[in-house]
């Protein structure tokens, strides 16, 4: 084996926690954000940063292991704070996530590198997010799978993605919305303020709709959901999000991913250590 195969072999096996790089094993995804590299093929950058003292902005890719580059960010930013004005979309479809002015999420807090897990992650108060360059959307009755790490700060409720009208997954304590006209009640609230989850949503053509906590299911239903368009607001902002949201990777298929659950969880927990 030559020497650059092998190096590569190391570097996909420790940004998939010992597996395959996530996109490469699970394809097709319609939008990949993470703050580790998950598609061999991406030859892009994670985030694109702006520093607070003089507004200069640089891309911050991946070290040789497929781990976001800390110690090319720590050399751009040094003691000040940087904003994330890019976070770039590693699917190959190009839906890069913006931000701009006040609403740019942090990811150095005065030359602290932000991390969860000891590992960075993106910080957004709740007047923080990032806006998709194309609108996502879920037609009534359409199959989609997510799967996202999940800490807020707050007991309060949050939207993970929006539009003026529309919304996927709305935690609003123990009513868990799949999109804003289906409602799953879980009995109780399932996630803590202060503590990390791989949170997950399988839903599939006019059957059915599940929600997963850190790989076990929280609640269900049978038959068909209403649909959801142009969300682009990542994660959501307003009167249904005040807390503030720390998050390290979104990955979204417009197709039913139910066969592959085990697999990509265990992909996005080895490497995250969540639970």
């Amino acid at each position: 084996m030559g020497l650059s195969h092998w190096l590569a072999g190391i570097a996909v096996a420790a940004a998939g926690g010992g597996d395959s790089l996530l996109l490469d094993t699970y394809s097709s995804a319609a939008v990949a954000y993470s703050l580790r590299k998950v598609r061999t093929a991406y030859s892009g950058s994670a985030i694109r940063v702006q520093r607070s003292n003089d507004d200069t902005e640089q891309d911050i890719g991946f070290d040789g292991s497929g781990n976001l580059d800390t110690s090319a960010l720590a050399s751009f930013v040094g003691s000040n704070t940087g904003y994330i004005v890019t976070w770039y979309d590693q699917s190959g479809n190009s839906n890069n996530a913006t931000a701009t002015g006040s609403t740019r999420p942090v990811i150095v807090s005065s030359g602290t590198l932000v991390e969860l897990g000891s590992k960075p992650a993106l910080s957004a108060s709740s007047t923080q997010w990032v806006t998709l360059s194309s609108a996502l959307a879920i037609a009534s009755g359409q199959s989609g799978s997510y799967w996202m790490t999940y800490h807020k700060d707050a007991s309060t409720s949050a939207i993970l993605l929006t539009s003026s009208t529309n919304y996927m997954w709305y935690d609003d304590g123990a009513d868990q919305y799949i999109t804003n006209s289906k409602v799953i009640n879980v009995g109780s609230a399932p996630y803590s303020t202060g503590t990390r989850y791989l949170h997950n949503c399988i839903m599939t053509y006019s059957s059915s709709a599940e929600l997963f906590k850190n790989g076990t299911s929280i609640g269900s239903f049978s038959g068909s959901y209403g649909g959801a368009s142009g969300m682009s607001t990542l994660p959501s902002i307003g009167t249904f999000r005040t807390a503030k949201l720390l998050m390290q990777e979104f990955v979204f298929w417009q197709s039913d991913q139910a066969s592959n659950r085990s697999g990509i969880e265990s992909n996005i927990n080895d490497y995250w250590s969540i639970y």
